[in-house]
């Protein structure tokens, strides 16, 4: 990452120079003690020339898209691509840049297919535990289950997501929203009553051409799903 820094008080020099350096076409500006003040791209350098601008903090962008530290690299990936961008900063709660994450790292195809995962369901075999809050939601490792099942997916190249929603659906739906942030799409079935999985199947309302997953909101496992479907 070090050819990719850039402090906040270097020149206009100082960053073609650095730009010409690694090639990347890309600069993470920070300050003295590595919070990220913005980036730097070639595209910026030609507009400040045509501009004529030379002042860095004129020129640089204050608000990249960034990602939290700990993301999961399949999120990371996959948000590049969507977004069309190479580079993806990557900051902790404080701003301070913990790294750059560049496409070439994670080049993959996206699968057109989606996943069915089936999050309806009460729990009531755990007790106490689900009484709050759906099965699917319940932490293992720091991270809800269904989270883990999605990263899963995602880190083989899934990225459109179908979740069966039912019990407390309204904290699996305030949890993941439409699934942008983590650089997927995701729909919901909304069951107004248990129907079970070929009863949520049938709230599918889209055509479906390729072939799709279903799996159940509560299974952890470290299948190669890229593999399955091959």
């Amino acid at each position: 990452m070090k050819n990719l820094l850039l402090s906040h008080d270097a020149t206009f020099k100082d960053a073609i120079q650095l730009l010409d350096t690694n090639g990347n076409g890309f600069l993470a500006v920070v300050d003295e003690a590595n919070v990220l003040i913005g980036i730097l791209t070639d595209g910026d350098i030609r507009r400040a020339i045509l501009d004529n601008k030379t002042d860095l903090l004129d020129i640089i962008n204050k608000k990249p898209a960034t990602m939290p530290e700990g993301s999961c690299s399949g999120n990371i990936r996959n948000q590049l691509k969507k977004s069309h961008k190479k580079h993806m900063p990557i900051v902790n709660d404080k701003g301070i840049l913990k790294d750059v994450i560049t496409l070439n790292q994670y080049e993959f195809n996206l699968k057109p297919n989606w996943v069915v995962i089936m999050a309806g369901g009460l729990g009531s075999r755990l007790g106490q535990l689900t009484k709050d809050i759906p099965k699917p939601m319940l932490q293992v490792g720091g991270k809800p289950i269904l989270q883990r099942i999605i990263e899963l997916f995602v880190s083989h190249g899934f990225t459109k997501f179908m979740l069966s929603v039912n019990y407390k659906s309204e904290i699996i739906k305030d949890f993941f929203a439409d699934g942008k942030e983590l650089g997927i799409e995701i729909k919901y079935l909304e069951e107004t009553k248990r129907l079970g999985t070929g009863g949520a199947l049938s709230l599918i309302d889209i055509q479906l051409d390729e072939p799709f997953f279903v799996t159940n909101g509560d299974i952890i496992t470290s299948i190669d799903y890229e593999e399955m479907l091959s």
